[in-house]
């Protein structure tokens, strides 16, 4: 019966629209109608998003209705694969930043409101006009793609309120840009919905954002703000001599310094002073996240001169930056190359390692906040020194609230993942599964084997633990034991 009344209550107030239409929620998210996600997008064979067969909004609208007023972005929502909108608003699942408010002044300037993670605020000034046979407001120069520069308005609907009327604007625009399976950088789109800024809202926004992005501080920074970064390890066996962080073994603690521009010392550091923040960030998509360094901001400062993580996934030509902001721009940049390998099971070597007080530690990576894992060092099955083993843990969220099929299904996932990139494709072991459990000598009676894998030095399992008293108790795991024992 809601939905039915929001729907009847928009048909009433719509004073003007065309193709699609939004409800109003003044103080919260965007509420979407669900016809807006029975509606299919698909890549036309000028290789960008739209919604096929629409017809476009008049120019008189947008002459109207669009130029010389502000827009804030109220909802994003990301195409899938199958063409329809994820209900879940975009911004809610990445960092909050990406994104542009925009100004589209009567004089055909196109002023853009960044929104991002970092400190300071900054506008961009490009060119705008409305092609009314395709429906696309065109943004930028033409030197850009057209990937880049269209926004297919999908509607705009005004909806009268008791104090004032309000005025959306829905569009079909280029998101951003992820990495495939191959590496490659695929773009992704989405519906961008906005909502016309009152005259205080717009002058309120120009007047915090100060900054114009077209200004290039690059070769301004002083030589002495132009910091380095230095990696060392906490274990010596992690890593190869005089290689500064070039290679690195897959969960070797890996601690990296913030230097001054001679490499030589973390302070004094005038970088700390010029720049606003320093960001940390790789180019690989299973490392996505960023991890602020550096915050020089009286509200909210913070400085972290050391700092240690790990990589779970190799990979031989990760590179990462450390980005330098000045009013939020990037204008200095520190790359590293990393060659991330795998040797021995988590690190492991089964000859060095003291039994009498093995650990068990979480497994963290700064740039990939989604995953942790727990690791157990090797140690003795039942104290029997002849049978010795290790294991991996994916770290799940708290089972027995209903949604425990998804937690192990995430979990095998996620370690049949990890191993494959360390080892390769295992063997299902299938109805061989007693077979394989001759193999190892400290599994329990109650895990079941469902793949293989063999090193020179080690047998590894993944397994599934059982509980047959309590199911909130089952997990899936990583086993291994040397070869010889």
């Amino acid at each position: 019966m809601k939905r039915i009344w929001i729907f009847l209550m928009a048909m009433l107030c719509i004073v003007s629209f065309t193709g699609c239409d939004k409800t109003e929620e003044p103080s919260g998210p965007v509420t979407v109608i669900d016809y807006e996600f029975d509606r299919t997008y698909i890549i036309n064979n000028d290789g960008y998003c739209v919604l096929k067969g629409l017809k476009p909004v008049s120019a008189a609208d947008i002459e109207n209705k669009v130029k010389g007023y502000g827009w804030k972005v109220i909802g994003m929502y990301k195409v899938q694969d199958n063409g329809r909108l994820l209900q879940t608003d975009y911004r809610k699942t990445v960092y909050v930043g990406g994104y542009m408010d925009y100004w589209f002044e009567s004089d055909g300037h196109l002023i853009g409101f960044h929104h991002g993670n970092t400190d300071g605020k900054f506008y961009n000034k490009t060119e705008w006009f409305y092609d009314a046979m395709s429906g696309f407001i065109m943004r930028g120069s033409a030197s850009q793609s057209m990937q880049s520069r269209y926004m297919q308005v999908l509607s705009l609907v005004t909806l009268q309120g008791k104090k004032s009327n309000k005025f959306y604007m829905y569009t079909m625009q280029k998101l951003g840009d992820a990495t495939d399976e191959n590496g490659n950088l695929k773009p992704f789109y989405g519906m961008v919905v906005y909502q016309r800024m009152t005259d205080n809202e717009l002058a309120e926004t120009k007047k915090t954002y100060d900054y114009d992005a077209n200004i290039d501080f690059t070769n301004a920074v002083p030589n002495d703000c132009k910091f380095r970064v230095s990696a060392s390890y906490n274990n010596p066996d992690d890593f190869e001599e005089n290689t500064n962080g070039s290679v690195i073994v897959a969960f070797g603690n890996v601690k990296f310094s913030l230097t001054d521009h001679l490499g030589t010392s973390m302070l004094p550091n005038p970088a700390l002073e010029y720049f606003d923040s320093i960001v940390w960030r790789a180019n690989d998509r299973i490392v996505p996240d960023r991890y602020v360094i550096h915050r020089n901001n009286q509200s909210n400062a913070q400085t972290v001169l050391t700092w240690t993580t790990r990589f779970f996934y190799t990979n031989p030509n990760l590179t990462t930056y450390f980005e330098g902001y000045k009013k939020g721009r990037i204008v200095y940049t520190y790359t590293m190359h990393h060659d991330i390998y795998f040797d021995k099971f988590l690190c492991f070597d089964w000859g060095k390692f003291s039994m009498s007080k093995p650990r068990e530690f979480t497994a963290t990576c700064l740039l990939d906040k989604s995953r942790s894992f727990t690791v157990y060092e090797p140690r003795t099955y039942n104290n029997d020194m002849n049978k010795v083993y290790a294991e991996l843990r994916y770290n799940s969220e708290e089972k027995g609230k209903g949604n425990d099929i998804a937690i192990l299904e995430k979990e095998i996932s996620e370690l049949t993942e990890l191993m494959i990139n360390h080892y390769g494709k295992g063997t299902e072991v299938g109805k061989q599964a007693e077979h394989y459990r001759t193999l190892f000598k400290a599994l329990p009676k109650k895990a079941h084997i469902i793949t293989y894998w063999a090193t020179a030095d080690t047998r590894i399992a993944l397994v599934f633990n059982r509980d047959d008293a309590d199911s909130k108790n089952d997990y899936y795991y990583v086993h291994a034991e040397p070869v010889l024992q």
